[in-house]
């Protein structure tokens, strides 16, 4: 059922499945962030799709949030959604791209489920994925817990190597960002900390949502298994954040500088010579 929706100066449309429209309490809502990944976004929808069958359970709501996408990436989500009726799916296309942190604030905000898996269009879960998080947020009653993540490359398919596989630690994440977006959170966390910094285009969101998490002396806990793919491409935010990193370590500190412990001169901060990032 399309219908529009007008928020400050970024209108945008939905769209719903029958699925979505007679499902109630809503245990997980998985946010897919969509700009111009009509490679991807197939198998991303697909891989969500192979979790809610893995645990029936589980009350599970696909949203895709499209922020403007110019290539086929709208054609693509439409026709999934048109075929695939008995899939709780919400389409929310924006008429104007507005970025990253915008777009996963969008889908929180509307988001159902008491809890938010974060996943990027180009990127894929296990089957398992989701039911072994929920289960595992309940058990920790934590604020957010995330797995393991194995990097590929997107044209080989080649194993990189992993990222998001250490415990969580504020010293750990002072030195650097080591864990990725794709994780399940309580929805009140995202309430808690103030939603993703929508000054920050040019990437680290994620990181600035695990150091607000962490200051704020929020529990989050770490599984120790691999139930997520991240798709290394010319595109994804791994290639195109090295040109900005030292400007945003900077920002990150200006922002949480109030918060921090005594950082010591000759230390890493943010990935960087801490005599660099405090200025």
């Amino acid at each position: 059922m399309p219908f529009a929706i007008f928020a400050d100066c970024h209108p945008w449309t939905i769209a719903t499945t029958k699925a979505y429209e007679k499902q109630h309490n809503t245990t997980i809502s998985v946010i897919i962030s969509l700009y111009n990944y009509d490679n991807y976004i197939l198998s991303c929808i697909q891989s969500v799709v192979e979790a809610i069958r893995f645990d029936s359970s589980l009350s599970i709501e696909i949203m895709i949030v499209n922020d403007a996408s110019s290539d086929n990436s709208l054609d693509i989500v439409k026709s999934f959604l048109d075929c695939n009726q008995d899939i709780a799916l919400i389409l929310i296309d924006k008429t104007s791209n507005s970025g990253l942190s915008h777009t996963r604030n969008l889908g929180i905000r509307l988001a159902r489920g008491r809890s938010i898996f974060i996943l990027d269009a180009d990127n894929t879960i296990e089957p398992s994925c989701l039911s072994k998080l929920y289960h595992f947020l309940e058990i920790t009653q934590a604020a957010s817990v995330y797995c393991r993540i194995a990097k590929y490359d997107g044209e080989t398919n080649a194993f990189i190597g992993y990222i998001s596989d250490q415990e969580f630690s504020l010293n750990r994440l002072l030195r650097s960002n080591y864990i990725d977006a794709m994780a399940l959170f309580k929805r009140s966390a995202f309430f808690d900390i103030g939603f993703y910094d929508v000054e920050m285009v040019h990437g680290w969101e994620d990181y600035d949502v695990w150091l607000s998490l962490a200051l704020s002396d929020q529990k989050v806990e770490y599984y120790p298994e691999t139930l997520a793919y991240y798709r290394v491409h010319p595109d994804s935010m791994l290639t195109k954040l090295n040109e900005h990193a030292l400007s945003i370590s900077r920002y990150l500190y200006h922002k949480h500088h109030l918060l921090l412990p005594e950082i010591n001169p000759h230390s890493i901060l943010f990935g960087h010579s801490s005599q660099l990032v405090i200025e």
